[in-house]
């Protein structure tokens, strides 16, 4: 399906439980609609918990947190525990498949701007409080990151980047001029990543921030030469998303779990290749510096994500081609 018959319905759905919940012209955001019921407190400690097992890939850890969010019975996280769930067992491509998110991913969008639209009317419509949106939002930029970390690290067998296959990724992820290396696939699943992960981080400091920084990064990995700025740009909202990260796991203390100083430890050393990166003097001008990443040893994402975000696959086989 081409791009323009692709964006026609863009602004058509307001995209909560499946099905949809109606027609964005006729959505309001004023004082006099309903309030939704938003996720408990409770439920919201269990969630972040989880969280962030899943970004340090601890299966076992999320599994038993994903259940003892089920348990709790809030159902307005259901779907992010089923979410979770499927992202530790390797199943990202359910994720991307799931109807919720079909008017956020089922169709080509025509731009940039479209795609951010649709994950901003995602949230409005949700059939619940801004936090379970923005935990949904989260866990499906997750969920794309690791089609595109797949497919560019993995070998081309991974089922999600398919769903991305009509994307034109090279102008989605097109940065200040400077256009994506032509070795890159399933650019799109990238550029959702990172609308995804920015609508879910419009607000306090979350674990949507740390996959945001994630998405700066290899953003910025992606591009040719990093000309006109745009690895500045990148360089900063990457310092910013990991500013907002600490903030987060500042909040949770000891609450994650048992895994709270294994995060921020994590999160420092992602900073450090971040800022080794995307400040690396004299890049400009470059040949690409994306090579061809089939064969390599990664296995499924999210579970190696301390493994592959500290690697030397973000720094000396950047360098290569």
């Amino acid at each position: 399906m081409g791009l323009s018959a692709a964006s026609s319905d863009d602004e058509g759905a307001i995209f909560g439980l499946a099905g949809g919940l109606g027609s964005l012209d006729g959505a309001s955001d004023s004082e006099d609609e309903a309030p939704r019921v938003d996720a408990g407190d409770g439920a919201l400690a269990l969630l972040e918990r989880l969280e962030v097992a899943v970004l340090l890939g601890l299966r076992d850890a999320g599994l038993a947190r994903a259940d003892a969010l089920d348990a709790a019975g809030d159902p307005a996280l259901a779907r992010a525990a089923s979410w979770a769930r499927l992202l530790l067992n390797g199943d990202g491509a359910a994720v991307v498949a799931a109807p919720a998110l079909r008017h956020v991913l089922a169709k080509p969008p025509a731009d940039g701007a479209t795609l951010a639209r649709r994950c901003e009317a995602f949230a409005r419509g949700h059939a619940f409080g801004p936090r379970a949106a923005r935990a949904e939002l989260a866990l499906a930029a997750a969920a794309c990151l690791g089609c595109y970390v797949a497919r560019n690290y993995c070998g081309p067998a991974a089922g999600g980047a398919a769903a991305f296959d009509g994307w034109d990724g090279g102008a989605l992820l097109a940065a200040a001029g400077d256009a994506p290396s032509p070795h890159v696939a399933a650019g799109g699943a990238l550029a959702a990543a990172g609308a995804l992960a920015a609508a879910a981080a419009a607000g306090a400091p979350s674990a949507a921030d740390w996959w945001r920084g994630r998405c700066a990064v290899l953003r910025g990995r992606c591009l040719v030469r990093g000309a006109g700025g745009a690895l500045e740009d990148l360089e900063a909202a990457a310092r910013g998303a990991h500013d907002a990260a600490r903030a987060w796991l500042a909040g949770l203390g000891d609450a994650g779990g048992g895994c709270g100083a294994r995060a921020r430890a994590l999160l420092e050393l992602e900073a450090g290749v971040a800022a080794h990166h995307l400040d690396a003097p004299g890049r400009a001008g470059q040949e690409s510096e994306i090579p061809n990443f089939k064969g390599s040893y990664l296995g499924r994402f999210p579970l190696v994500s301390a493994d592959f975000w500290t690697s030397d696959h973000l720094l000396e086989r950047s360098r290569s081609v």
